[in-house]
């Protein structure tokens, strides 16, 4: 045993250095209890699959030992840099990891909804067993509507299948009992808990915004909560990447990211928002839509919802100017608050009313942030020439479109390299990116902003264009074709362009000379 335990040491000190001995050793033993029958074969395993995967505690790759998943949470706990295993299927963060799949370690729950049988009782198939009756096999719906299982109700007396087991041995039903409240330890609230450990309750609003750890996404690249923790192959992906797993989709036929992966009829999230989702009348369009949600004026739909948010207006009641979702007795429109409704959409950041984006600011904040972050140099500041193009970016009237843009414009990435690099900005410097659309609609941004002079871009861009051109042909050729371009062909255009007008169709016949000089010189 002491054997097994000193090899294991040596192999978690050399894959985690921050580690001491005594840690690992101290680690080692809650993870494996030493009085365990069969501990020394499990310290085997650990040792062997370490020895293979070096890096086994930093992939999040749960293809492991059942001890290492409870290693990676101690270690984590202790703020050692590993990464905690979780449940390949759903992504639970829990050391109940005791099914293997081909995908990974799975939880007791995604394990439950791939044991899919034929139900006794109705005949269906794909659906997960309940319980053993003496007719056979039965699921959960059949086995909830079984006259066996129901009870009557202490609360109100009605027969219903049980939810809470009181003291006395009696029961309350779905309608009567309440999930249990406690003081959230965050935000000081007396709600339902989410967590409930040694340091406290924590509600399901403070654990979704703080709880949950925060890396870099592996798609976006922003730091936040992470809710699919990275497998083999995919990397972290927090709230806004996360679609869930591709399926084929059972209503439309697409493959596309779809719920209900565990049962015999997965459906996307556009299926699942057309057919299953309730409808019901919304009160500003009177469309007959699925309700994103319910305000004081009633349901209101997804494009009414995002429409009253984005443009907040002078409330009739207070005079305040906020997004108007009530409706005073004389059919005036007020605000949450006049309306009875606890809700602010004001910015705890900037003041500005109406426009929320994220739990870190409204819509023009983050546009700010996120303008900044990727303007910022090396020395964590941007340069001054870059700043007329920072206030350009954050004055826009439309800033959910600026952060789409942001996000997934690769005129953006290109800035990105620009504002890493900490060079001085020249159009020489542009020059040296392959030429394509974005490098020209990158150069025109930054001289609208005069970041960089105006030149005559039909000409000036043709050397550039040469030195692409050239590339992997003779040296000969090069010393014959770059001075033609040079000190006749510019030259020429040049002096015709100070002169007078010079017409865009003129490069074309530029390029079209030197295509044909370089066939002749083929």
């Amino acid at each position: 045993m002491k054997v097994a335990m000193d090899a294991a040491v040596a192999e978690l000190i050399a894959a985690v250095p921050t580690l001491t001995q005594e840690s690992a050793a101290a680690a080692l033993e809650v993870a494996v209890p030493i009085p365990v029958r069969g501990a020394a074969r499990y310290l085997e395993e650990l040792v062997a699959h370490l020895a293979d995967h070096p890096d086994a505690l930093v992939s999040g790759e749960s293809h492991c030992p059942p001890v290492l998943v409870r290693l990676t949470h101690l270690l984590h706990d202790g703020g050692h840099p590993v990464i905690r295993l979780v449940c390949a299927w759903c992504g639970k963060v829990t050391t109940e990891l005791r099914w293997l799949r081909p995908e990974g370690r799975v939880c007791g729950t995604c394990d439950s909804r791939s044991r899919l049988s034929t139900c006794e009782r109705c005949h269906r198939d794909g659906v997960r067993i309940a319980a053993r009756k003496a007719d056979g096999r039965i699921c959960y719906r059949c086995y909830h509507n079984d006259p066996e299982t129901l009870e009557q109700c202490a609360g109100c007396g009605r027969m219903g299948r049980p939810v809470q087991r009181l003291d006395g041995g009696s029961s309350l039903c779905h309608r009567c009992w309440k999930r249990p409240e406690h003081e959230c330890i965050s935000c000081g609230e007396t709600r339902p808990a989410a967590v409930v450990d040694d340091n406290g309750a924590c509600c399901y609003n403070c654990y979704n915004r703080h709880g949950r750890p925060d890396r870099p996404c592996g798609r976006c690249g922003r730091i936040r909560p992470i809710r699919r923790a990275a497998t083999g192959d995919q990397p972290d992906l927090c709230d806004s990447c996360y679609r869930g797993p591709d399926r084929k989709c059972s209503r439309c036929g697409r493959i596309r990211p779809c719920t209900r992966i565990g049962s015999s009829a997965p459906i996307c999230h556009s299926c699942y928002a057309r057919d299953e989702r309730p409808r019901v009348t919304c009160q500003r369009c009177r469309r007959s839509r699925s309700a994103q949600v319910y305000w004081p004026i009633g349901p209101v739909c997804m494009s009414c919802y995002t429409a009253i948010l984005r443009a907040p207006d002078e409330c009739g009641s207070c005079r305040a100017v906020q997004p108007l979702i009530g409706r005073s007795d004389d059919g005036a429109r007020i605000c949450g608050p006049c309306a009875g409704y606890d809700i602010d959409y004001t910015c705890g950041n900037c003041g500005r009313t109406g426009n929320p984006y994220a739990h870190d600011g409204c819509a023009y904040c983050v546009l700010i942030t996120r303008a900044r972050t990727l303007l910022t140099g090396p020395d964590g500041e941007i340069s001054p020439e870059l700043q007329p193009l920072f206030e350009a970016l954050i004055r826009s009237e439309s800033p959910f479109k600026q952060i789409q843009w942001l996000k997934d414009s690769p005129v953006a990435s290109l800035l990105a390299q620009l504002g890493a690099s900490n060079e001085p900005m020249s159009h020489d410097l542009l020059d040296e990116f392959p030429l394509s659309r974005n490098v020209h609609y990158l150069r025109q941004m930054l001289v609208q902003t005069s970041v960089l002079e105006r030149r005559n871009e039909d000409l000036d861009r043709l050397p550039a264009w040469l030195d692409h051109q050239l590339a992997g042909r003779p040296a000969r050729h090069e010393n014959l074709i770059r001075p033609y371009l040079h000190w006749h062909l510019l030259r020429r255009a040049r002096r015709r362009a100070a002169a007078r007008r010079y017409p865009a169709t003129a490069t074309h016949h530029i390029r079209r000379r030197i295509f044909v000089a370089l066939e002749l010189l083929e």
